[in-house]
């Protein structure tokens, strides 16, 4: 017992030293390319510098915090449901998030880069017709998608996860 907690804590200072180097060499890089901002007493001293950044901010907090409790609260809910019910539902989010995953990194993957550009230019309307383009796109392949999930559902499930070996129970 004691040789798997000592293999557990070597991994966890393992990861943290990984982080910090990891960080550190982001550091780096940024300030060797200039983009390494400088912070000084007097950017925090300035009020509407701090207001502008939490109002940027505060959504993107604010959606966080929504999915966090959200997750949390489903964990909760399935653990009060059986002690199978948080497994079920980690495997069943997997599936959920699979075309969001493939679909949404690889349609990002492609359309950033261009939208990069054209914010580049200034080319704001181009750059709006690409995002709209790309959220079509988005749409035609997950709308049927997510309708074949919701009508096959039992099937899907049984394939991923039971592969013939188990009921599905």
């Amino acid at each position: 017992m004691s040789a798997s907690l000592d293999k557990l804590q070597v991994l966890g200072w393992a990861v943290l030293l990984s982080g910090i180097l990891e960080f550190a060499g982001m550091l780096i890089l940024l300030k060797r390319n200039g983009f390494l901002p400088e912070i000084s007493k007097e950017l925090f001293c300035q009020k509407g510098t701090l207001f502008e950044v939490g109002s940027l901010a505060l959504p993107g907090l604010a959606g966080a915090i929504a999915y966090q409790f959200s997750v949390f609260s489903d964990a909760l809910i399935a653990g009060w449901i059986s002690e199978y019910a948080v497994a079920s539902l980690n495997f069943t989010e997997r599936l959920v998030y699979l075309p969001i995953g493939v679909l949404g990194f690889a349609l990002g993957t492609v359309s950033l880069p261009e939208m990069s550009r054209m914010a580049q230019h200034r080319a704001y309307e181009d750059l709006i017709s690409t995002l709209f383009s790309a959220l079509r796109y988005l749409c035609f392949l997950t709308i049927p998608l997510t309708v074949y999930f919701i009508i096959f559902h039992v099937p899907i499930l049984s394939l991923a996860y039971c592969r013939g070996n188990f009921g599905m129970r």
